[in-house]
């Protein structure tokens, strides 16, 4: 049975030792057998129980134990047997607030349960198990081995992290949160501000730990908690202890370190050799050898085997195919024009270009139209150009021969004329994109009408769903590009798409509207960027972003094929091409002659 340990952290002071703080506590009775139910709870003990909803045989524990194995017999029952807790600690108390733990001695990894916090299920242990391409959590119930009064109010202390971010800029992710997980838009805006200090944390715990971190994932089932994973979590502690929320962060052993597993991935890489990549999945803490079966022969297949057998569990091969929507429709009609000062739909907006924004792509055969979205607004710092990013199946069908150009609300947009592009990928590389330059007709060069004459140039768009409050335009603006190690399983993030029933009302999208939806991240896989958001037709090439930094992540690569009518929740599953590969693929395309980057705050005036 694994076990839950919890370590001392305090935002002024760490502690290990079982000498009680200057509080009350030596006066009372350090264990007492009560009932069932929270009210049986004394002042100033933190309470578990057996069973869930504070059921079955109950202990209140008054002080800090190094090992409930070795309480009194009349209070055995309890070690390992904990399912749920309530903090009832004196408010006024110097160490109102409790470490649980996975092992004696509080060590092993931690959860803070604060003062008047209660827990009826103990929290998810997100160190679970893959099968059958699921991921399955353990409970952590059942496993508390000690426990640690806190020396100072760690969940109300002090911190010099940056201001939170508005609550208006990410009000999309706060109904993400509040619809999905039941919880308040209080609870809301702290699960975001958490995921917000992710990189900053990261940064510093790869610093002070290169060859002991080995990731953070945000579980947003087991209560909104970063956990950090490191062979060696007891080490971290001194890193961890002036966060903000540590209260909501947990640690968790694991066998490599995020070091030792990219050094595996390139080596396992370079032994394979093509049809296979290999990658890091920090959070199954292995490295993937990843291939398309219908690429792989048996010569490699062979190869394959021998090498992997040398590595055991650290390297798993996992068989991925290529994936994208293709968006065929029929020709769009303009609608008609709109005031600056009235909201617009995403098929039928005003400049600047933003994300989102739907693209409507002449194709080769005459008559014909393709529907896609906007992805970001990019500029190439040493050719000068601007561009309109989306996907590269958008403009690159198959039989291609034609110069394809695309329009909004009729109105001319980009060229294939002098763009960077690329598609269909191989099924391992991501290589499904398209930077399109502006058209020019005549004397009018659209660029200056959609980019360049624009205060803003760096915009998302954002448009809630109808019905659940107006839907009035919003934007994110955003503020770079969010790189790939600082993405990380279980944050929050939001995409944007045209969808094709703006403009067309076809069947296959019925039901289904177009807009911003906001879901999670679940890890890269084949170097795409896996995400629980829903998408259809039309969707293809818009922008993957986050609200709670204002960082763009990836545009729309494709989704679970067949997916027709209304989004099914639960059972979505959409693929982005991220930022960072395709841009860097794009530069050596042009001969690293653009300077490619997505345009941000200085390219504002």
């Amino acid at each position: 049975m694994r076990k839950l340990m919890l370590f001392a952290l305090s935002f002024s002071l760490l502690i290990f030792s079982v000498t009680p703080v200057a509080s009350a506590k030596p006066l009372a009775p350090r264990l007492i057998e009560i009932a069932a139910g929270k009210v049986n709870c004394l002042a100033g003990y933190v309470c578990v129980w057996t069973e869930l909803n504070y059921a079955g045989r109950g202990v209140a524990v008054y002080a800090t134990e190094l090992s409930w194995a070795a309480w009194p017999a009349q209070f055995a029952f309890m070690h390992d047997n904990a399912q749920s807790i309530f903090n009832n600690g004196f408010l006024n108390d110097p160490s109102p607030d409790v470490i649980l733990a996975r092992d004696v001695q509080h060590r092993g990894g931690f959860t803070v349960v604060c003062n008047g916090d209660s827990m009826a299920d103990l929290p998810l242990d997100t160190n679970g198990t893959w099968a059958n391409g699921v991921f399955y959590t353990k409970s952590w119930g059942n496993v508390v081995s000690s426990n640690l009064w806190l020396n100072a109010r760690s969940c109300r202390g002090t911190s010099t992290a940056m201001e939170p971010t508005p609550a208006h800029d990410v009000q999309e992710s706060v109904e993400y949160l509040t619809r999905t997980y039941r919880v308040g838009r209080d609870e809301a805006l702290r699960r975001l501000e958490l995921q917000r200090t992710i990189p900053e944390l990261q940064k510093r715990l790869l610093a002070a730990h290169p060859d002991n971190y080995a990731g953070i994932q945000l579980d947003q089932q087991g209560g909104g908690v970063l956990v950090i994973s490191a062979t060696a979590p007891d080490a971290l502690t001194t890193t961890l202890a002036g966060e903000k929320d540590i209260a909501h962060i947990r640690t968790n052993q694991v066998r490599w370190s995020m070091r030792d597993l990219r050094s595996t991935a390139d080596e396992v890489a370079a032994k394979l050799g093509a049809p296979y990549v290999a990658e890091v999945d920090e959070s199954r803490n292995q490295v993937l050898a990843l291939a398309d079966p219908a690429k792989v022969n048996q010569e490699a297949a062979t190869r394959a085997a021998q090498v992997l057998a040398a590595y055991g569990d650290k390297v798993v091969r996992q068989d991925i195919s290529s994936r994208a929507v293709r968006d065929d429709v029929q020709a769009p009609r303009p609608s008609a024009a709109q005031s600056y000062e009235q909201p617009c739909p995403v098929a039928s907006c005003w400049p600047p270009m933003m994300g989102g924004y739907r693209l409507d792509v002449t194709r080769d055969t005459a008559g014909t139209w393709g529907g896609c979205s906007a992805g970001f607004n990019v500029k190439g710092d040493k050719n000068g150009q601007v561009y309109t990013l989306t996907a590269g199946h958008c403009v690159l069908t198959p039989n291609h021969q034609k110069e394809d150009r695309t329009y909004h609300n009729g109105i001319p947009v980009n060229t294939e004329r002098g763009s960077i592009a690329q598609y269909p990928d191989d099924g391992i590389l991501p290589a499904d994109y398209a930077l399109l330059p502006y058209q020019q007709t005549g004397d009018t060069n659209w660029a200056d009408h959609w980019i360049n004459k624009r205060a803003k140039k760096n915009g998302v768009f954002v448009r809630c769903q109808a019905g659940t409050r107006p839907c009035n335009p919003e934007f994110t603006y955003m503020a770079g590009m969010m790189p790939v190690l600082d993405m990380k399983r279980g944050e929050v993030v939001c995409a944007t798409g045209s969808a094709n029933v703006e403009t067309t009302n076809t069947d296959h999208n019925n039901g289904y509207e177009a807009g911003t939806r906001c879901g999670q991240f679940f890890g890269v896989l084949s170097f795409y960027l896996l995400t629980d958001i829903c998408s259809r037709e039309g969707d293809s090439g818009g922008p993957l972003f986050s609200q709670v930094n204002r960082k763009a992540y990836g545009i729309l690569k494709g989704s679970i094929p067949g997916k027709p009518g209304p989004c099914q929740v639960g059972n979505e599953e959409s693929d982005y091409t991220p930022l960072q590969g395709l841009l860097n693929q794009a530069e050596r395309k042009s001969g690293n002659t653009a300077g490619l980057r997505v345009m941000d705050d200085r390219d504002n005036r």
